[in-house]
């Protein structure tokens, strides 16, 4: 891409799902070794970095607080040693600890935005070892598309994608932090996993996730599954026209829900 020195540049931050994810242990330092296979999708920030002469502001809408992506730029800025600053503007449509790496997806938008922005022409694999002190899921989200993800998330390998090219999603309007599931992982183990090791410990934080699984896999008699961390839940669907048999049910138990297709980046630069 040209140079974009001094310009503004709008990004798409897109979330991920966790087709499969395995916990093979905690490492010493407290993080957790994983395999995943890890899709990105359609549902997405939109993120507008500006070059500014220093500091970084952050302006976000809805008006919450967005730590990773202020940790993002402020590590990227001391890794280069670049006393510049930025203007990073964020409007959210990722819900907030959801599975769905929102936080991370903005962060990785934050680097690649300011690598351009900046006019700083690092290598993703620059951007990729810096997004890893940020954050497990922004290697990933830098990377995007279909990948095969290890170690901490910090190993990305890209793979052919699995089945078809579409998902449905249900939203429950629930909050359930990255860090709480993975302490109460360490207490309750995987259990029946359904490909998601988490789902168990996430249950244990939000008794709710059950409940609303249940509920749904009642109502359309389909196989959900839970994406990282959760609540937020999907089906792999065979075709976009697939999923009309099943939003009416979704409408009855008043969940929000989102038909999304897989992507093949995580950041796209838009303008």
């Amino acid at each position: 891409m040209p140079s974009q020195k001094n310009n503004s540049i709008k990004l798409r931050a897109n979330a991920k799902i966790n087709l499969s994810l395995k916990i093979l242990g905690k490492r010493p330092d407290g993080f957790h070794d994983i395999d995943s296979v890890m899709e990105s999708v359609s549902l997405h920030d939109e993120i507008e970095v500006k070059p500014a002469a220093s500091g970084i502001k952050i302006k976000c809408t809805p008006n919450i607080t967005v730590n990773i992506a202020e940790k993002a730029a402020k590590t990227l800025l001391d890794e280069i040693k670049l006393h510049k600053g930025v203007e990073i503007t964020i409007k959210k449509h990722i819900p907030l600890a959801s599975g769905l790496a929102g936080g991370s997806a903005d962060a990785a938008a934050v680097l690649v935005g300011m690598n351009h922005a900046l006019d700083l022409n690092l290598h993703i694999a620059k951007l990729s070892m810096i997004g890893a002190k940020v954050g497990a899921d922004v290697p990933f989200c830098l990377q995007g598309g279909s990948c095969r993800v290890t170690g901490i998330g910090e190993k990305i390998e890209k793979i052919n994608p699995q089945g078809g090219g579409a998902f449905l999603l249900v939203l429950p309007k629930l909050e359930v932090p990255t860090k709480a599931v993975y302490e109460a992982f360490d207490k309750v183990g995987a259990g029946e996993s359904n490909g998601n090791d988490l789902e168990a410990a996430a249950i244990n934080v939000a008794p709710e996730i059950k409940q609303i699984k249940d509920s749904l896999i009642k109502a359309t008699g389909a196989n959900w599954k839970m994406s990282g961390s959760g609540p937020a839940m999907f089906l792999k669907l065979a075709d976009l026209s697939q999923a009309e048999m099943y939003i009416e049910k979704i409408k009855e138990l008043n969940l929000d829900h989102q038909i999304v297709k897989r992507m093949d980046a995580g950041v796209e630069v838009i303008s």
